[in-house]
């Protein structure tokens, strides 16, 4: 179950800004790979302010023809208001259908529509838009079982099944208990465009005859990222091998801080994206580091630079929506 603390995780893979790309073994690799420069590499996974991440943000092709293969029904669903001065708070799909405690609605719905391939994001609830107060205000406890043969079936999948498959569930469970129904929007959200630096590129472009690479993780298509370290064993770069500019920009902003790619550029570069050694503000004088995609890499060293820029991103507007009905 994805647990917050009023902050939210972040996910990864889409092509475009928020097209999405068929990934594989999705946890490990971002947890080893996107971490904060001061970090242990299995400590921390990718996390941008807010939070994504759609993002967007939206489930694969291949995902997509899971759930439609794998659909779940809950058979009992129980809804209660959340305790007062109730702290936790964590929603996501398990191996028996779905459990949120102390959750908004909008964060319900968010996960029911705009959730990503990546089990751990849980969309933006400010995605979420044109519903009542109490849609945001009210906090509830959500637990939704499926059926013996489904728990079943919901065990044999992967977290990203799982969460494909649930996510239909929750539909029909908002459209039942709830009355909701919701038309697809667009959302302004800040994000970044991906340019060529002042001084051009300094990246080696990959050689149309240089065989498919083999090491390093695979997110998608044929480009691969492997992890650089110091001499001191510490993470010092993420290394690129065979990425378009698309597919890096789809690969950094997949999340609820999407990047576009304004580069121009078509071919496959080799190159490390060196992480910078402190970024941030000041704070009670020592450095605070930035989680921004935007900052938490040295661009620079390869020739590029990162603008902000409003990016629309798939948004659900409430057309209908009523308090649940009792259980």
């Amino acid at each position: 179950m994805t647990r917050q603390r009023r902050a939210v995780s972040l996910s990864l893979g889409s092509s475009l800004p928020h097209r999405s790309i068929q990934m594989k073994q999705f946890l490990a690799p971002i947890a080893c790979l996107m971490m904060g420069v001061r970090g242990n590499w299995g400590a921390t996974s990718l996390r941008l302010p807010i939070m994504i991440a759609v993002a967007t943000l939206c489930i694969s092709s291949t995902t997509r023809t899971d759930a439609q293969n794998t659909q779940v029904k809950f058979e009992v669903v129980s809804i209660k208001p959340a305790p007062s001065g109730s702290t936790y708070t964590g929603s996501g799909a398990n191996e028996t259908g779905y459990s949120a405690t102390n959750v908004p609605l909008s964060q319900v719905i968010a996960q029911a529509y705009l959730t990503a391939a990546n089990p751990e994001f849980v969309p933006p609830v400010d995605w979420v838009k044109n519903g009542p107060k109490w849609v945001i205000d009210d906090r509830y406890d959500i637990v939704a079982k499926v059926d013996d043969t489904s728990i079943e079936r919901l065990k044999s999948m992967t977290q990203m099944q799982r969460t494909a498959a649930v996510a239909q569930a929750l539909r029909a469970m908002l459209a039942d208990r709830f009355k909701l129904t919701t038309r697809t929007i667009q959302v302004n959200v800040p994000g970044y465009a991906l340019l060529i630096g002042k001084h051009g590129i300094k990246m080696k472009e990959a050689s149309p005859e240089e065989p498919a690479p083999t090491r390093g993780m695979a997110f998608g298509g044929t480009w691969r990222i492997m992890a650089v370290r110091s001499p001191d064993g510490g993470p010092s770069a993420n290394r690129y091998v065979q990425i378009t500019m698309a597919e890096l920009a789809a690969y950094l902003g997949s999340g609820t801080t999407p990047v576009v790619d304004q580069t121009g550029l078509s071919g496959r570069y080799d190159f490390d994206l060196p992480f910078m050694d402190a970024v941030g503000s000041r704070e009670e004088g020592s450095l605070v580091p930035s989680r921004d995609v935007a900052h938490k890499f040295d661009w620079a060293a390869v020739g590029l630079e990162m603008k902000p820029l409003q990016v629309q991103v798939p948004g659900v507007s409430i057309e209908h929506i009523e308090r649940p009905s009792a259980n």
